[in-house]
């Protein structure tokens, strides 16, 4: 039924009064994010690199600014471009609709400020490579849409928050290259959304962690030069079986390579280089043929380098220099095409070449 006159022109009335007083918000809460954003630049010294970041310009059309169609900011991307200062200034509360934050690579000092927690639209914080120091703030763990968060690469200290560990959506996770500790791995829950981990170069002690091996999707693990101890857990294709990258090289890990790794079948690059292992280089590793890099070096392994790593024919990088290896180069390697044997020019017993294969007179003068 089509609505009398007077009705239909109340109804449009209501319509264009609800679009101006919604244009008007909206115009608003640009204005807000623009003068956020202007203050913080003049809180970093009005960098040249910023210099499009004007009350003239419209705030979309700003160096690393995208706005959603609301006119609202969504994204923040200032990567590399010799930022210096803090984000202490950074009113975190304008920017409701923000969505992604990248500061990668600038020089960014001091801490981070737990307000970034008050971004709960968030989905990507990447503040890596920069010069941020203190304690990672506990309040991340509240941003309950963190699907990517990189911390690597500063001057993070003390203990990693368990709170962090409950981040429902994460899937990339990086903390390396700080100088974080852990105190108690019981309080951290598994995180089985997370695909890439990396706790590389920090203070990490005691054994494998056991929230690690829970988290059962992750694909990418670096846990590499921490002072982790103990054996490489036998369960840990069990408990991981998507792994491609598994670096726990420059630890402490001692005992055998667990014959159990070889149920890794998606698994392509193994570094378990400087460690305590020993019990030679098994003979499982050549059930493996998915293998691209295996790196063995510097642990005292003994024994004979197997011939059956002449299956591994996607091998193209071998690491056994430091091992105390008393062997020669079996001439099944000869078959690897893509092998670049240079890794066993330091090892701790003459290495020379057995039958004729190609390529064997520049791995022996490589020995």
């Amino acid at each position: 039924m089509t609505p009398p006159p007077d009705a239909a022109f109340t109804t449009g009335i209501l319509l264009v009064l609800t679009l101006l007083v919604f244009a008007g918000v909206s115009h608003a809460a640009t204005e807000s994010e623009a003068k956020v954003l202007l203050d913080w630049k003049a809180n970093l010294g009005d960098p040249d690199a910023l210099s499009s970041w004007a009350k003239a310009a419209g705030l979309c059309s700003w160096f690393g600014v995208s706005c959603n169609n609301t006119g609202r900011v969504e994204s923040l991307r200032l990567r590399g471009i010799g930022l210096a200062g803090t984000l202490n200034k950074l009113d975190t509360t304008a920017f409701p609709a923000l969505i992604v934050l990248d500061l990668n690579g600038n020089n960014f000092v001091g801490a981070i400020p737990a307000s970034l927690s008050r971004l709960r639209s968030l989905a990507v914080l990447d503040l890596g490579s920069n010069g941020f120091e203190g304690p990672i703030p506990p309040q991340l763990g509240d941003l309950s849409g963190l699907v990517d968060l990189r911390l690597y690469n500063n001057n993070l200290a003390d203990a990693i928050p368990h709170q962090l560990s409950r981040l429902p959506r994460i899937k990339h996770f990086d903390l390396g290259s700080n100088f974080l500790k852990n105190r108690d791995y019981r309080k951290f829950s598994p995180m089985p959304t997370v695909i890439f981990m990396s706790l590389y170069l920090n203070y990490l002690t005691g054994s494998f962690p056991e929230f690690v091996l829970e988290s059962g999707n992750i694909t990418y693990l670096d846990l590499s030069e921490n002072d982790i101890s103990g054996p490489i857990p036998n369960s840990l294709p069990e408990k991981l079986p998507n792994l491609k990258y598994l670096n726990l090289s420059l630890n402490a890990f001692s005992g055998q390579i667990p014959a159990s790794l070889s149920k890794l079948r998606k698994l392509w690059d193994l570094r378990v280089a400087t460690n305590n292992l020993t019990g030679g280089v098994p003979d499982f590793l050549g059930s493996m043929p998915q293998l691209r890099a295996l790196e063995l070096s510097n642990n005292p392994l003994g024994g004979a380098i197997p011939p059956v790593l002449g299956r591994l024919q996607m091998l193209q990088h071998l690491g056994l220099n430091g091992t105390g290896l008393v062997s020669t180069i079996p001439p099944e390697l000869g078959n690897l095409g893509n092998l670049n044997l240079r890794s066993c020019r330091r090892m701790s017993s003459p290495v020379s070449c057995r039958g004729r294969w190609p390529g064997c007179t520049k791995y022996k003068s490589l020995a």
